[in-house]
């Protein structure tokens, strides 16, 4: 299935509801530029995607997910951005999100002091019935946060708790880092380079 001719490398991929009331859509960030695209789904299998440009930044790792605001319920992206050490969300600032309009796409970086983002998962991670981030950064020496989600994302304080650190490769070198992506809710966490798996309770 030819998805797209478009040039850069996808680093990561993930089907999404771009447009309201229109098929799933690919949504893909690539490392030539550091940018965030979806690609439109053309209706058939011989057509190329068209991409589009959400927001330049985003590289490694994007997820989407519904977040709280005081005027309700917002759709979000939340990117991990490795090569921009930057921890940072995205959303479309109207109640039905369409993210194919760039005027309407807001962001704000939640952390840019802890290093090359690897991975971010949103659970709850105490049971109080709120969303949080679980969030590990990726190098010689590595860690796995936890933040609180505020009641509105898009002003409130994201409170950041250390779970663990001290994650090291078993080899260092160009590209090699720990931990790896990391799963709730009992916490297994991968140990990317350093060869290890972790269970965390």
């Amino acid at each position: 299935l030819l998805i797209s001719t478009f040039d850069p490398v996808p680093f990561s991929t993930d089907t999404v509801q771009i447009v309201p009331d229109v098929g799933k859509q690919i949504l893909s960030n690539s490392r030539k530029d550091s940018e965030m695209l979806w690609l439109e789904n053309p209706g058939n299998y011989y057509t190329p995607w068209r991409p589009t440009v959400i927001a330049h930044g985003p590289d490694i790792f994007v997820i989407g997910a519904v977040l709280n605001t005081t005027e309700g319920p917002r759709d979000c992206l939340i990117a991990a951005q490795f090569f921009t050490s930057s921890l940072t969300i995205y959303w479309v600032d109207t109640k039905i999100a369409n993210w194919t309009d760039a005027s309407k796409i807001k962001s704000r970086v939640i952390d840019n002091s802890i290093g090359n983002v690897f991975d971010v998962t949103v659970t709850d991670l105490n049971n109080d019935g709120k969303p949080d981030l679980l969030v590990t950064n990726n190098g010689e020496i590595g860690s796995l946060y936890a933040y609180e989600v505020p009641t509105d994302f898009r002003s409130g304080d994201f409170k950041r708790h250390s779970i663990a650190t001290g994650f090291k490769p078993g080899k260092s070198g160009t590209g090699k880092g720990a931990p790896g992506a990391a799963m709730p809710p009992s916490i297994l966490l991968s140990g990317d380079d350093d060869g290890k798996a972790y269970y965390l309770e």
